[in-house]
């Protein structure tokens, strides 16, 4: 389907911070999905990570001064399992 590859040409790698609702700290972990838009990349993510108890923080586009830095957290918080976002 030549339609889907040239619209995925247009999608922007973004990266998301999430961390659990009911938070102990301030640390969110990153997690990175292609997306047309900073609300289409809250949009899936959030579907994605609903069910398990974590809310979306913020989105930051690439070219951002703080896009790619991750901090590990301190206060012992095991990081959001890997897994691909489509």
């Amino acid at each position: 389907m030549k339609t889907k590859a040239f619209l995925n040409s247009f999608k922007k790698n973004y990266m998301v911070g999430v961390r659990p609702s009911p938070a102990d700290c301030s640390h969110v972990d990153n997690v990175y999905i292609k997306a047309f838009s900073r609300q289409d990349a809250m949009n899936r993510v959030d579907m994605e990570i609903d069910h398990l108890g974590y809310i979306v923080k913020d989105v930051i586009a690439p070219g951002d001064e703080i896009y790619g830095n991750d901090e590990l957290c301190t206060c012992g918080r095991k990081p959001l399992p890997k897994w691909k976002f489509s």
